[in-house]
């Protein structure tokens, strides 16, 4: 099933998560070596998740998938609502642990905290992921099928850096 190793994962280790985004109903983070606002960063590395995932830490869940579907006020969301036009309970997290209050309520979330450093990242058999981040956080992705694409790893503008959970069972 999963043929990414955790070894694979070293290059993450250092690198600042700098940055979240989605397509779709799959978020993006973004991780680099910090530079200034505004500059591309020489060495990016993304995560795309589509399979379940989280943000925990040790009060508990910070932020996970089911939390693009919510809205940030609580109330029952009108049927023509769209999380990705803004305004998720998802996106609204973010915004507050990366302290990105300027953030738009859609959009690119910057991380302006100071923190999120790799500290590791492994993988298990199964394809589940851990990337343990400095201040205690993890971001945790558990694919949940048999079958199909869960996440990928991959340095920007590198199409031979791709390091792709999948099972084609």
């Amino acid at each position: 099933m999963n043929h990414v190793l955790s070894s694979d994962l070293q290059p993450l280790i250092g690198l600042t998560l700098f940055k979240a985004s989605y397509a779709g109903d799959m978020r993006e983070f973004g991780f680099a070596r910090p530079v200034p606002d505004g500059e591309d960063a020489p060495e990016e590395w993304w995560l795309h998740i589509q399979c379940p995932w989280r943000i925990e830490n040790a009060a508990g869940i910070v932020t996970g998938k089911s939390d693009w579907w919510e809205t940030e006020d609580g109330a029952d969301p009108p049927d023509d609502w769209d999380p990705a036009r803004g305004g998720s309970l998802q996106s609204m997290r973010l915004r507050q642990i990366f302290r990105d209050p300027d953030a738009v309520p859609k959009g690119t979330i910057r991380n302006r905290s100071g923190g999120f450093v790799v500290t590791n990242a492994v993988v298990n058999e199964p394809g589940d992921l851990n990337i343990e981040l400095t201040g205690g956080f993890h971001i945790r992705a558990f694919p949940d099928g048999c079958k199909g694409e869960f996440w990928r790893v991959f340095k920007r503008h590198d199409l031979n850096s791709h390091l792709v959970c999948q099972s084609n069972a």
